[in-house]
């Protein structure tokens, strides 16, 4: 099982704190300069932040059984609540220098256990609607906000939002 426990609350206000979470750990622990946030119909995104002063294990199960670097311990939350997840590690010119693929929380594609630098991590997901139910859509007014909000608290960080409503790109 994949609870939903890790987040309180299965709505947008729950996907909304732990964004949130991911999105602090990684300014306060990678020193991202540069964040976006794209929102898709069926309940998929992608979360890139950019421009990070990091090196870590690529392997999830190496990253799981050692010290955990902050800024991934709430996307291991995102990874249990979503049906399909990927997290992708690129360098400074946007090659992927690792990653990792997951279905329902179980890894299907592993890199491999080596040592990387990247300055990029790409996160994409599709939440799981046996979890956050069939009705569960975004509330785009709610979570700009509240990403405005979050921006105007971490200035030194650009915000990107993106999200498509009424057949219109949104930002």
């Amino acid at each position: 099982l994949r609870p939903a426990m890790y987040i309180g609350h299965v709505n947008t206000k729950g996907f909304m704190e732990m964004l949130k979470g991911i999105i602090s750990s990684a300014i306060t622990s990678t020193e991202a300069n540069s964040i976006s946030i794209k929102l898709e119909d069926n309940l998929s995104g992608k979360l890139r932040l950019n421009n990070l002063k990091n090196e870590s294990e690529n392997s999830w199960r190496q990253i799981q059984a050692g010290p955990i670097n902050s800024h991934l311990m709430e996307v291991f939350v995102l990874n249990a609540l979503s049906k399909n997840f990927s997290i992708s590690f690129l360098d400074a010119n946007y090659e992927k220098v690792g990653g990792e693929t997951f279905q329902e929380g179980v890894l299907v594609f592993d890199q491999g256990e080596v040592k990387i630098e990247y300055s990029f991590i790409e996160v994409k997901f599709q939440l799981d609607e046996i979890i956050w139910g069939a009705d569960f859509t975004w509330n785009h007014t709610y979570i700009t906000h509240h990403l405005r909000e979050f921006a105007f608290l971490h200035r030194q960080t650009k915000f990107e939002v993106k999200y498509r409503e009424e057949n219109e790109d949104c930002r």
